[in-house]
């Protein structure tokens, strides 16, 4: 009976540990607004505001011209061109293997 006991808590500890991760990655998918680095394309997401729960100001590049985007929930509105000149690059967000990596090497 206590062997029983103690593979429902490991199972449980486990279950609680998968869950936390999931909603940490639920977490960080709702903070950077659904914003993936793409690998090369033609379509390159600059920078990303958000404005409330749901709604957000995206600066994107397309074909080498900028544009500011309004994104809410039920719609996507083009706001303005920007000219390219004016746009300051952003470098790239870390990717969540290198952040991961970075966080277990500090402590060592």
């Amino acid at each position: 009976m206590d062997a029983t006991g103690n593979v429902l808590q490991v199972l449980l500890a486990l279950a609680a540990v998968i869950g936390l991760v999931l909603v940490c990655a639920f977490a960080a998918r709702r903070m950077l607004g659904g914003a993936v680095q793409g690998g090369g394309g033609q379509i390159n997401v600059l920078a990303v505001r958000p404005l409330g729960t749901r709604e957000r100001l995206v600066l994107v590049e397309v074909a080498g011209e900028v544009t500011l985007l309004g994104v809410t929930q039920n719609q996507i509105t083009a706001l303005r061109e920007v000219p390219a000149g004016a746009v300051e690059r952003m470098p790239a967000p870390p990717r969540f293997a290198d952040a991961l990596n970075r966080l277990m090497h500090r402590n060592t």
